[in-house]
């Protein structure tokens, strides 16, 4: 996926805020131990599950479209695919601080059904183009030992611009305003059923979306309120009532440590303000 850069007025707002003890949303920044499984389709780079999420997807096909509940990610650099007998680890650069509520939220490529093409009309009820998407989630402290979070269901989409005018723009907004990945999203898919355009960014309220989780059931296990790894997996045959596919586009914790000093994390900011394609 693209990181995306914003310029360096927003490297030095964000310099003038940052301390050794300011806490962020940061997405995961490695993967290990990938196992592709079947049905994960070309889509098995691994790193494809890190980083920061594109707002921008379908270039490379002269396809352009803005990442939008209606528009999700689908270029192969953008997501990575477990099928069933699949895995992948994903490791946040630093243990992630778990809070009273959701913790990390998980960004697919759900899409959801336009009903009144290309306007962003949601059908009622709400569905998705996707299919019924689920895996099994385990967190870890070390890499090494793993903690049960049970079997999700994916079905929340992502949005990257809060303040776009539809779902289908070929570019970012004249003065775009970026969603929040650190937001968790509280709502479901049956909270989208119905609602035009305009309403579902209201639902959304500045939040990127996803699937937001819940971690503190692992508290007692992990041996402190923090953790730095989450496993995504599917059963070897694959979960009832799915077509035994996930694929992710990246996580996001909502209440990650950042490690460094205040002047090592400006320094690191303003040096890396250029437009950026992994």
């Amino acid at each position: 996926m693209s990181r995306w850069v914003c310029g360096f007025a927003a490297g030095v707002a964000l310099c003038t805020t940052v301390s050794s003890s300011a806490f962020a949303a940061v997405p995961v920044s490695s993967a290990e131990n990938y196992v592709a499984g079947t049905g994960a389709g070309g889509y098995t780079t691994a790193s494809s599950a890190t980083g920061a999420a594109d707002g921008l997807t379908g270039e490379s096909i002269g396809f352009p479209n803005i990442l939008s509940p209606f528009s999700p990610a689908f270029e192969v650099d953008e997501l990575t695919g477990i099928g069933a007998g699949g895995k992948i680890t994903l490791k946040f650069a630093a243990p992630i601080n778990l809070i009273t509520g959701s913790d990390f939220g998980v960004f697919t490529n759900v899409g959801l059904m336009d009903g009144d093409f290309p306007n962003g009309t949601n059908t009622n009820p709400a569905s998705t183009f996707s299919g019924v998407r689920k895996a099994d989630v385990e967190v870890s402290l070390n890499g090494v030992n793993f903690f049960s979070i049970g079997r999700v269901t994916f079905d929340n989409p992502s949005n990257y611009f809060a303040n776009a005018a539809g779902p289908f723009l070929t570019s970012a907004p004249a003065d775009p305003v970026l969603a929040d990945y650190g937001q968790p999203f509280a709502g479901s898919l049956n909270d989208f059923s119905g609602l035009n355009w305009n309403a579902t960014l209201g639902l959304l309220n500045g939040s990127a979306g996803g699937t937001w989780i819940d971690a503190d059931a692992a508290v007692p296990l992990l041996g402190q309120a923090s953790l730095q790894y989450v496993r995504l997996s599917i059963p070897t045959g694959g979960i009832a009532g799915t077509d035994g596919k996930l694929f992710i586009d990246t996580l996001y914790a909502a209440n990650a440590a950042v490690p460094e000093p205040a002047s090592i994390a400006c320094a690191a900011v303003l040096a890396g303000l250029v437009l950026r394609r992994r």
